[in-house]
């Protein structure tokens, strides 16, 4: 995750990228620190399952009732920086990353049946 982030203002050496503009212009750099300085919050889960099996004339039946993330854990899928502009100035931008996270996949059921012969 980068640490901060800067904007270049437009001068000679961003006019070498194709700027010709003398304002800021809309490119930012982030800055990284060292690697692996970052850390995911802990992932954790719980997976329940239960079986019943029925045999009758040469023939089995199974059914299973099972449970994936029981404990229902917002476990993180990836992160990401949602920029929101905070200025009160109209015209003027003051731009607030926030860090978010995404999750997949809260308590989800699933039921089975499987039939040997």
């Amino acid at each position: 995750m980068p640490q901060g982030q800067y904007w270049i203002q437009g001068n000679s050496s961003v006019k070498t990228l194709g700027d010709t503009k003398n304002y800021y212009t809309g490119r930012v750099f982030n800055e990284y620190g060292q690697r692996n300085n970052f850390r995911a919050a802990a992932y954790q889960r719980l997976d329940v399952g239960v079986q019943f099996h029925k045999a009758k004339n040469g023939h089995e039946r199974i059914w299973e009732i099972s449970l994936y993330n029981a404990t229902n854990h917002q476990n993180p899928f990836f992160y990401y920086f949602d920029a929101t502009n905070t200025s009160t100035v109209a015209g003027a931008k003051k731009t607030v990353n926030t860090l978010k996270q995404v999750t997949l996949f809260p308590a989800l059921p699933s039921v089975s049946y499987n039939f040997k012969f």
